[in-house]
């Protein structure tokens, strides 16, 4: 294999791995935001039920 081959797929497989990070860090994103809505609906459903009682 050629260096110019070499260089060429290293470069493909570091375009793959900067993708896959920036996914991760959409997802880690989307879980932070996911809990803390949750947070948010237990606290209101807590008062509601308080009310209700």
């Amino acid at each position: 294999m050629s260096l110019l081959e070499s260089k060429k797929i290293a470069s493909q497989y570091q375009k793959e791995a900067n993708k896959c990070n920036s996914g991760m860090e959409t997802s880690a994103e989307a879980t932070e935001k996911a809990e803390m809505t949750l947070v948010s609906h237990t606290k209101l459903t807590a008062l509601w039920e308080l009310r209700a009682s």
